[in-house]
């Protein structure tokens, strides 16, 4: 490819993305997408300079295609070849290339998302055996705490911690061969959640949060993940909630609460499955301690600012998944049972039709603690309940659809935020 169509090429490229950003149209995307597809897997094989040159807008018509095919993509032959070349790059390049790494990493990250099972094992599968791209996500992730690096992109720390995320849960949720392991520095998260959320981006902390909930969930035990304690070596007898201390545990609890009350929604979402995580690691650890944190009266605080005086403001996104929190965990003292019962009595009078598929899930999680703690309820309203299930139920929602999310350039699922 000569400099005059290479020149050509960058303005067609331009010309693309600027029509699919104001193009909506499904039909026209798949259309379009298998011959452009080609097309660029021409151009990827050509001079270094000018891949070099051509990657970045490559990669973001790539994802904007992959917005076009939400819910579901398929990995067919000329997809797959092309995840394959652009996971092999992205295993190539080097820390300075953020240019091409962020739409890179989105890419990939979109792939193993938005995708049918079979090919997200298979799309998983290799990027965790590419031991390179891996070694660099590890140096970027590692770039979070060093404060020395102000200058360094925060939307690529964004994208490497959330790749890492989907990359345990995928790992352990479809038992896949892993050839190397990412190294994590557990106080460091800790801390950072702990003292410097305030002054880090929501995105940030949203994305830090989502990988401690998927390492809570394991247990700290992925054997994707190698977990490091640098100044704080382990105890003998070790703590009961090791990896974290008792300690730890004060400040990672007194965090999560400050970060309940603030208003962005996803960070809402995030922080409030993040603490379920933690209390579930904490009662399968220490039992005592979990409902001593599920009690802690600053928690009907956080409940309290949560809501306002308008109508069913506990259908905010996340309200009624908090309470049902407290309700999983018998916390009367942070929620009444008559409270409980004004909850019921209104979710009575909601026409289920008219909520969001979140709304009616949360409504659902909130109904079925209920009936799991065997709260002591009058007949009328277990009844209620009863009703209130049955109506759900008859809703059709689609619980596993995918929804991908861009914020300040950085590809976030947000069924990860929110499960």
């Amino acid at each position: 490819m000569n400099s005059g169509s290479a020149e050509l090429a960058e303005k067609v490229l331009v010309i693309l993305k600027t029509f699919l950003h104001g193009n909506n149209s499904f039909e026209i995307s798949n259309l379009i997408s298998n011959k452009l597809l080609q097309i660029l897997q021409d151009t990827m094989i050509a001079s270094d300079s000018q891949a070099e040159k051509t990657l970045p807008s490559i990669l973001t018509i790539l994802c904007l295609l992959q917005q076009k095919s939400q819910p579901k993509i398929v990995l067919d032959g000329t997809y797959f070849k092309l995840f394959y070349n652009v996971n092999n790059i992205s295993g190539k390049s080097s820390l300075r290339s953020e240019n091409i790494l962020q739409p890179a990493l989105n890419f990939l990250y979109c792939s193993i998302h938005l995708t049918s099972t079979t090919c997200k094992v298979r799309a998983t599968a290799v990027i965790l055996s590419n031991t390179s791209l891996l070694e660099l996500i590890e140096e970027i992730m590692e770039k979070t705490w060093d404060t020395a690096q102000n200058e360094f992109s925060e939307s690529l720390c964004c994208s490497a911690w959330l790749m890492t995320s989907a990359l345990m849960i995928f790992q352990q949720c479809y038992n896949l061969q892993v050839h190397r392991t990412v190294q994590v520095d557990v106080n460091n998260l800790v801390e950072f959640i702990s003292f410097k959320f305030k002054d880090t981006s929501f995105l940030l902390i949203v994305s830090i949060l989502q990988h401690l909930k998927a390492l809570l969930k394991q247990k700290f035990s992925s054997p994707f993940i190698k977990l490091e304690h640098r100044n704080h070596p382990r105890p003998e007898p070790p703590d009961a909630v090791w990896p974290l201390t008792t300690q730890s545990t004060r400040y990672l609890v007194a965090a999560l609460q400050n970060l309940l009350v603030q208003k962005d929604t996803l960070l809402l979402q995030t922080t409030i499955d993040c603490f379920g995580s933690l209390l579930d690691f904490l009662h399968d650890k220490a039992p005592d301690l979990a409902r001593h944190v599920a009690s802690l009266p600053w928690n009907r605080s956080v409940l309290l600012v949560s809501l306002s005086c308008k109508a069913n403001d506990y259908l905010q996104p996340g309200v009624l998944r908090l309470i049902s929190l407290f309700v999983k965990y018998e916390s009367l003292n942070v929620l009444t049972l008559d409270e409980i019962n004004q909850l019921i009595d209104e979710a009575a009078h909601l026409k289920m039709i008219d909520l969001s598929q979140t709304a009616l899930l949360d409504l659902q999680i909130f109904l079925l603690q209920i009936q799991n703690k065997h709260i002591e309820l009058e007949p009328a309203r277990k009844a209620v309940i009863e009703d209130l299930l049955k109506n759900i139920d008859s809703i059709p929602m689609d619980f596993m659809s995918t929804s991908i999310l861009y914020v300040n350039g950085t590809a976030i699922c947000l069924t990860d935020t929110a499960e």
